[in-house]
């Protein structure tokens, strides 16, 4: 008899809604296993604060709430950059920096609120965000949004609502951010993961 690890075959799960789609089952049990292990390993090593870190996706799909490929069609001369979906589903971005910033602050605080979304409280539609990430990486050809492929949740806009009553606010701006991670990325090509 073998166990359903050696059943089935370990799979990368990249985020993208495509392999979200297809191994919805990996996906939730990944995420289980990470959330249990994390758990039981605070509680038994005597941990009294945890921070416990979970992603804008665990909240329901209706619930009311990319950088490499410009640079790619940038650098052989190709006049159109294809980004999937139809452009209109939005999302709100939060530069690394901010999140520690938060963690920071959420440690520091003598007593935190329990349950909060850390975020910049604003968000785009995905047209602009790929029109803000052409003009700053430089690539002056057409987008194209393939709207046969699926759109994901319509809106993740998180309420940040707790974290400013704490006085915690985002700095970072989005185009600052794209920015500074465009020019990490074109410093560290031999870094950057396929």
């Amino acid at each position: 008899m073998t166990n359903a690890a050696e059943r089935t075959p370990l799979r990368v799960l990249d985020g993208s809604i495509l392999t979200n789609s297809r191994y919805p089952a990996d996906f939730i049990t990944s995420n289980l296993g990470i959330g249990i292990n994390v758990v039981t390993a605070a509680h038994r090593t005597g941990v009294r604060r945890l921070l416990n870190l979970d992603s804008s996706c665990v909240y329901p799909r209706e619930a009311p709430q990319l950088m490499r490929k410009f640079h790619e069609v940038k650098t052989a001369g190709a006049e159109e950059v294809v980004v999937w979906d139809s452009g209109r589903p939005r999302r709100e971005f939060l530069h690394v920096d901010d999140a520690a910033d938060a963690c920071v602050f959420l440690t520091e605080q003598a007593e935190p609120p329990e349950l909060v979304n850390v975020g910049m409280g604003r968000d785009l539609s995905i047209a602009e965000l790929a029109g803000t990430i052409r003009d700053v990486v430089g690539f002056e050809g057409e987008i194209t949004f393939d709207a046969s492929k699926p759109d994901g949740t319509p809106r993740k806009l998180l309420d940040v609502s707790r974290m400013e009553a704490a006085d915690w606010r985002a700095r970072i701006r989005l185009r600052d951010g794209i920015a500074t991670t465009c020019e990490w990325f074109l410093e560290h090509p031999g870094e950057v993961r396929a």
